[in-house]
């Protein structure tokens, strides 16, 4: 999952489809997913803020903190 996420990171905003799913996996167990989608979820950019503005309050500290670096 961490190498899909990186790779879709690497598209940059025309991977806005997968944004999703993305999100979904912030709070993937472990230490590799939910950074690299975060880190993918900001390389998209702009089309992506929406999605990571309902992330602000979720319920686990880690995917707040993965949602404000990637805003």
């Amino acid at each position: 999952r961490w190498k899909a996420a990186m790779a879709l990171g690497s598209i940059g905003p025309e991977a806005k489809d997968a944004i999703p799913a993305l999100v979904a996996n912030l709070s993937f167990p472990g230490v590799l997913v939910g950074p690299a989608c975060g880190e993918a979820l900001a390389k998209i950019g702009a089309a992506a803020v929406p999605a990571l503005i309902g992330g602000l309050d979720h319920k686990d500290q880690a995917v707040r903190r993965l949602t404000i670096k990637a805003l």
